[in-house]
């Protein structure tokens, strides 16, 4: 499973453990998102999976950023990302 982690000023934050209701929504909602997109991603020289980690100064501030076993893995996530974006942006 990829995994996605999130870090908010600094902090490591889990959304399973918040109890902003509006806070845990959002960062489900993005992990949620981010394993449909990249859930058969995989390093096709490794076979590992990738990890994002979304992080920012707060829920309206976040970028995220890709971790992987190589360079072949972070940029084939990369590339991933940004046309499942465009194609949701596409159809809205």
């Amino acid at each position: 499973m990829i995994d996605v982690l999130f870090e908010i000023n600094g902090w490591p934050v889990n959304p399973d453990t918040l109890s902003h209701a509006l806070g845990k929504s959002v960062l489900r909602t993005i992990r949620m998102s981010m394993r449909r997109r990249l859930h058969v991603m995989r390093c096709p020289d490794h076979g590992s999976a990738p990890t994002i980690v979304v992080r920012g100064s707060c829920l309206g501030d976040l970028s995220w950023e890709v971790s992987g076993c190589c360079h072949k893995l972070s940029d084939a996530v990369r590339i991933q990302l940004r046309v499942s974006a465009e194609s949701e942006q596409a159809h809205s």
